[in-house]
C-alpha cells in the first residue's frame, strides 16, 4: 500500500466522524480473506480525541479498510512514537458465541455455505432473540446463496472462528465494512473474482 497519499479518518464507536489526519510515520493494514485482519499506525504526536480504544479508523474513505482501535502505546511522556493497533471490523464477532435456538442442543443447518454464514451472524449478532446480544448498527447484505450445500452444526463456539471455518471449507470470504453516511456496519460474504 502506498502510504504517501493516505488519509486516516477517525470515528467514535457510534460511527460519529471525529476528524482526519494525513501525518503519520508508518502504517500497515493486513486484510484477510477467511478472518478479520489487523493494523498498526505510528504517529509522532498524540491526539486525545482520536486515539481511544473502540474508536474506528478508515483509510482513504475506503469502507473495506477500516478497523477498531484496540491498543494505544505511548512509551514515554513526550515521546515521538505513538502506536495505535487494532483489528478490522470483523473482530466484533470474537465477542459473540454461537448459541442454539431455545429448545435445541445445536444450531444446525443443511443448506449452502453462504446462507449458513448469514444466518449465524443474524442469529448471534444482528438480530438475536436476546436483544442484549445485538450489535448496534450492524446490518447484513443479501445472501446470493453461493457455495455447495452442506450440513453444519455449532454450539457455544466463537462466531468469528465459525465464520473462518466455513470460509476455509467453502472458499468464500467474509468481512464487515463501514457505511459512515448511514452509520452502519455491514456484514457481507464475498467471492473471489477471476
Amino acid at each position: 500500500m502506498d502510504t504517501n497519499n493516505i488519509i486516516i479518518r477517525f470515528f467514535d464507536k457510534d460511527i460519529n466522524f471525529l476528524g482526519e489526519v494525513d501525518l503519520f510515520t508508518s502504517l500497515f493494514y493486513i486484510q484477510k480473506w477467511e478472518s478479520y485482519g489487523d493494523f498498526e499506525i505510528h504517529f509522532d504526536s498524540f491526539n486525545n480525541e482520536f486515539f481511544k480504544k473502540g474508536n474506528i479508523v478508515m483509510l482513504n474513505n475506503n469502507p473495506t479498510l477500516t478497523g477498531f482501535i484496540e491498543h494505544i502505546e505511548n512509551k514515554r511522556e513526550n515521546t515521538k512514537d505513538i502506536k495505535i493497533k487494532g483489528f478490522s471490523l470483523g473482530y466484533m464477532f470474537t465477542n459473540r458465541i454461537s448459541i442454539p435456538s431455545h429448545g435445541y442442543s445445536y444450531h444446525a443447518f443443511n443448506t449452502n455455505f453462504e446462507d449458513i454464514m448469514y444466518e449465524l451472524v443474524k442469529a448471534n449478532a444482528s438480530d438475536p432473540i436476546d436483544t442484549n446480544r445485538k450489535f448496534p448498527n450492524l446490518i447484513l447484505n443479501e445472501s446470493k446463496h453461493r457455495g455447495d450445500k452442506t450440513q453444519f452444526q455449532t454450539r457455544y463456539k466463537c462466531l468469528a472462528d465459525e465464520l473462518t471455518n466455513l470460509s476455509k471449507a467453502s472458499g468464500l470470504g467474509w468481512r464487515v465494512i463501514l457505511d459512515p453516511k448511514n452509520k452502519k456496519f455491514i456484514f457481507e460474504v464475498v467471492e473471489v473474482l477471476d
